[in-house]
């Protein structure tokens, strides 16, 4: 909401004015995740290299490295490291219904790291984000642990190291007067409209990158909360329409 922003926004001022020491891999300012309603069920689309979703290009809405990297393909291909992962991960995520998705995410469950389930997951969301939630839907008590809580800690400490996806909006502390277009730039490219021509987003979650569950001021590294907080609401039928933020 306007009210969450402009706190975050005040939060993340105040960081930077009072001289708090932040991450060099820091993008000092916030960190959005935006859920979009989608439907139950197989998707009617092909699976298709999860860095490279149709959309409108992105500069102003992506992390200052990537966006200084040439964007997300870029970023992904030429560092050796993660473009070995988003090739191992997008190998591993064959899967186009949930019943086929819980049966990878399980066997790589049995290895007891949820670390690799968590990229495992992110990669199912990327590739086919409707078998993603039919799965979630279908095993909460199984799932819930992978995507978020606990597993979002690790995960956080590692974002980073991690691929890189379309999935969320930084907005730095250089972009203040200019949060307007940098939303905007982030939903031209990445939500849908509905008939009456507005963007379809259900709730924003909306972080500075501090104090992120217990571990200190992870910046820019810190996306994994607001892109992981609207998976737990969406795991109940009745929330799917609009989430509680």
């Amino acid at each position: 909401s306007p009210v969450q922003l402009h706190f975050a926004a005040r939060v993340a001022q105040s960081a930077v004015e009072d001289g708090t020491p932040v991450p060099r891999t820091a993008n000092t300012g916030l960190l959005m995740g935006c859920e979009q309603s989608t439907g139950i069920g197989p998707s009617s689309h092909e699976a298709i290299p999860p860095s490279t979703t149709p959309g409108a290009p992105r500069n102003l809405s992506l992390a200052a490295s990537v966006a200084a990297k040439g964007g997300i393909d870029k970023w992904n291909s030429e560092d050796e490291d993660l473009d070995s992962l988003l090739k191992m991960l997008s190998a591993m995520c064959s899967a186009t219904t949930p019943e086929g998705a819980l049966k990878e995410v399980k066997a790589v469950m049995s290895l007891g790291h949820n670390l690799w389930a968590y990229a495992y997951m992110r990669m199912l969301y990327a590739k086919n984000p409707e078998v993603y939630y039919a799965a979630l839907l279908k095993k909460p008590s199984m799932l819930l642990p992978v995507v978020y809580t606990p597993t979002v800690g690790e995960a956080c400490q590692k974002f980073g190291k991690l691929p890189a996806f379309r999935r969320g909006c930084y907005i730095s502390i250089k972009d203040r007067g200019n949060v307007k277009k940098v939303i905007e730039e982030y939903a031209a490219s990445e939500l849908s409209k509905g008939p009456d021509g507005k963007y379809m987003c259900d709730c924003i979650v909306v972080s500075d990158g501090g104090r992120i569950v217990g571990l200190g001021d992870l910046a820019a590294w810190g996306m994994g909360i607001p892109v992981g907080e609207p998976f737990p609401p969406n795991d109940a039928p009745a929330n799917r329409e609009h989430g509680p933020y």
